[in-house]
This record gives C-alpha cells, sequence and structure tokens, in this order.
C-alpha cells in the first residue's frame, strides 16, 4: 500500500524549528528604522580603582571619548584618550557599520592602539556574524618598539637579565589571525627582534585537550647574548 500523505509529510517543516529561526532573527533586529547620532562624547572623566587588601590602586584621569557620526549604516569614528596613572594611552579608528540586525552582519574595524610614546598596535580585521559564527578575522601590526625603553617608561625594572644589555632593544610583530571559540590560525607571522628575524604560523584546536602545532623560521640569533651573565 502507498500512504498519499507522505509526500506532503517529507514537504512540511518542523514548526518548532521555524519558530526558533524566526526568534533568532528578531532577537538581533532594533525597533528602530534608521539611528543617526552626530557626537557622542565623554570630556575629562575621572576613574579611580583601589583594592585595600593587596594595595592595589589604579587612577585614569584625563578620559576623553568621542564617538562620531554613529548610524547602523556607516561606520562609527572613535577617539579615545587618557592617562593612566599618569601614562598616556590612546584607541582611534572606525568600527562598522553594524546594520540594522546588529549581530548578524559582520562587522568591520580599523583600530591604532597607543600607550606611553612607546607602543603603537594596528588592530585592522573583521568580526564575522557576531551573534551565530562569533569568528575574528583580524591583522595585527605591532610597530617597532624598545622593551626595555618601555619599562623605563613605567618606572619599573627590566624583568630579563641579559648578558648584553643591548638587546631586547628592538621588537615589532605583524601577523593574521583567524580564530573561533573552537579553533584559531595564525599565519604570515613576523617576529623581528633586534637583528634576528622569525616568520612563523601555528593553529590551535581542540582546546580541552589542546591540539597545538608551531611552524617557526629564524634567520639568525647569538643566544649567548640573551643569556644571564
Amino acid at each position: 500500500t502507498i500512504d498519499s500523505n507522505q509526500g506532503d509529510q517529507a514537504q512540511s517543516s518542523d514548526p518548532v524549528q521555524d519558530t526558533s529561526a524566526k526568534t533568532q532573527t528578531e532577537s538581533t533586529q532594533l525597533p528602530i528604522e534608521s539611528l543617526m547620532v552626530e557626537r557622542f562624547a565623554v570630556i575629562n572623566g575621572f576613574l579611580s580603582y583601589m583594592d585595600k587588601g593587596s594595595g592595589l590602586s589604579k587612577r585614569i584621569s584625563d578620559l576623553n571619548l568621542d564617538l562620531s557620526g554613529i548610524s547602523l549604516d556607516k561606520a562609527i569614528d572613535i577617539t579615545l584618550g587618557a592617562e593612566m596613572d599618569g601614562k598616556p594611552v590612546s584607541l582611534t579608528g572606525t568600527v562598522g557599520p553594524v546594520g540594522k540586525n546588529p549581530g548578524a552582519a559582520d562587522i568591520d574595524f580599523d583600530l591604532m592602539v597607543k600607550a606611553l610614546d612607546q607602543l603603537a598596535v594596528s588592530l585592522k580585521g573583521r568580526l564575522i556574524k557576531p551573534m551565530t559564527e562569533q569568528t575574528v578575522d583580524l591583522a595585527v601590526d605591532l610597530a617597532p618598539f624598545s622593551p626595555r625603553k618601555f619599562f623605563g617608561s613605567l618606572e619599573q625594572p627590566f624583568p630579563i637579565e641579559t648578558s648584553d644589555t643591548s638587546t631586547l632593544d628592538t621588537l615589532s610583530l605583524k601577523a593574521v589571525v583567524k580564530g573561533s571559540a573552537k579553533a584559531l590560525n595564525v599565519s604570515d607571522g613576523v617576529l623581528v627582534l633586534d637583528d634576528s628575524t622569525m616568520n612563523f604560523s601555528a593553529r590551535a584546536q581542540a582546546f580541552e585537550k589542546p591540539d597545538l602545532k608551531f611552524i617557526l623560521s629564524l634567520d639568525k640569533i647569538d643566544v649567548d647574548r640573551y643569556l644571564p651573565s
């Protein structure tokens, strides 16, 4: 015998699944069609943190945040500057657009982080469907700086003792990072330390194990210079 209803049943959809998908889509939708804020600013802000138990205290002063051209369909300009314990830090760049359904579409970003007039890091890439895939595709570019001078700016002793005090004076890094909660891949990595250059790539997955793989290629290095005296 042939059940004439089988064809109809094969084409019917699961109402629970349809409802779940609809709910997920609707959860990212804003109850507005458009948004435009010319400028949002925080001027001369001040933050103070103190842990009496450990004696740790942090002070952030001259906090200035400026967000320009806030909308759903255009990139937002970001300018953030502050003094952390009297040391300058800043963040500038653009983020977005976020789209009319925030979290459902990819979000581009192009940011520059600077600290203590010593450190400059460029972060350029994309957050891929933050509400679902939660994946990042990121190019990192750490401009050449001196680790020794950086710690000097922090008024902290340099933590590594070397027989040659002229080492660890120049460091830079470039890499492309793609990752999610399940896996992380690093490619096109270039690390320059003093007069040595290392090309590298890496992969990490199954973080609970974990499963790690590294490929390193170093042109030259005088290890004795980096050993304690």
